[in-house]
């Protein structure tokens, strides 16, 4: 038993389990994700608030089924780890440099008594769903980066590990798709204007 808990697995696994029961038991609330999940998912619902298949599909199962079938044909090596979390922090560190960017942008259309209603509503809404978007894609950039660490501190490239690397990483550039796709429309409704 003593030497099982000095293991490395051990370890890992007593700070899970404590991570879990302040979470779940004590429900200490400081380190959340709920809130970010909940409105990242409410992106993708229509106007009646019930879930759209085909956005769900695109940016949340595609991504996962990928890196399924990448990590079963590709276990991530210590090179790809390596490449992956200084793109990760790099853009991290872009995803907030975007959050500034999200603030301002609605602090200027509320303060533009030109943009229409309908301009400024559908601008507003695409802000707040890009913010929304913008924090899960910063969770699951943290996450990657605790992934890599976690795998760094076991030294064991395991399937599993490989997997969860690769399916945080492909709903990072997925959902930069939609990202774009929102600032894109924020800045056109802004251009022609």
């Amino acid at each position: 038993m003593k030497h099982w808990i000095l293991s490395r697995e051990g370890s890992l696994s007593i700070i899970l389990v404590i991570w879990l029961f302040n979470s779940c038991v004590l429900k200490l609330k400081y380190a959340s994700l709920v809130d970010i999940f909940k409105n990242y998912f409410s992106c993708f619902k229509d106007k009646e608030g019930h879930l759209l298949i085909a956005p769900l599909l695109n940016y949340m199962i595609l991504p996962i089924l990928l890196a399924g079938i990448i990590a079963r044909e590709n276990p991530i090596s210590e090179t790809i780890q390596n490449i992956l979390t200084v793109l990760i922090s790099i853009l991290t560190s872009m995803l907030f440099a975007l959050l500034t960017t999200i603030i301002q942008m609605k602090a200027k259309i509320k303060e533009d008594l030109d943009y229409y209603s309908i301009e400024a509503n559908t601008s507003k809404q695409a802000l707040i769903e890009t913010y929304y978007i913008v924090m899960f894609e910063i969770t699951m950039c943290v996450s990657v980066l605790i992934l890599c660490l976690v795998n760094l501190f076991t030294g064991q490239l395991s399937w599993v590990f490989s997997f969860l690397i690769y399916a945080c990483s492909f709903l990072v550039i997925f959902n930069l798709l939609v990202v774009v796709k929102r600032i894109f429309r924020v800045i056109d409704t802004d251009m022609n204007k």
